[in-house]
């Protein structure tokens, strides 16, 4: 099977600044580093031009490309490791990038069958039918309020904050 076969993956990526993005892992191998030429560039100067790699054999792995630093998952350093979703990709300093390994189905379609089944994304066990209807309401914007961090789209910034009034 082939990547393009495979489940859909990507990488949500934080910056330094904790901004995020999502990346969708749309080929492999899928090169990371700070060269411009890889799939994922991260401009930093403490990662390697061409850091590590996420290649397609029967699973994702990450592969370390002899890197200065190294490649951490889950805080431990490898050299190729299975990636499982959720898995927490790091560079070597606590103050760089970070990568967030899922697979694009999971996430949206666990929110959907809780939608489906009226479970709660909080408690993880509140049933909408049995609640007051006002309550239905409020837990249902609860439920979908996380789905609108993918619907909206990587170009669009993020919504800015409101400002305080200034007292008159």
């Amino acid at each position: 099977m082939t990547a393009a076969q495979a489940r859909p993956a990507a990488l949500v990526v934080i910056n330094p600044s904790g901004n995020r993005n999502k990346v969708l892992i749309s080929e492999t191998p899928f090169q990371i580093g700070r060269q411009s030429d890889n799939h994922l560039t991260l401009r930093d100067n403490r990662i390697s031009r061409a850091h590590a790699r996420v290649i397609y054999d029967n699973g994702y792995f990450i592969e370390d490309l002899e890197s200065r630093h190294g490649t951490f998952i889950n805080g431990e350093r490898v050299q190729r490791q299975l990636l499982r979703s959720s898995d927490r990709v790091e560079f070597g300093f606590a103050d760089s990038y970070k990568l967030l390994f899922l697979f694009d189905d999971d996430e949206i379609g666990r929110l959907l069958q809780q939608i489906q089944t009226g479970q709660s994304l909080v408690t993880g066990g509140t049933n909408l039918e049995s609640s007051a209807p006002w309550s239905r309401s409020r837990e249902r914007c609860r439920i979908l309020s996380p789905l609108t961090k993918f619907w909206r789209p990587l170009w669009m910034p993020p919504s800015p904050s409101p400002t305080p009034l200034a007292a008159t």
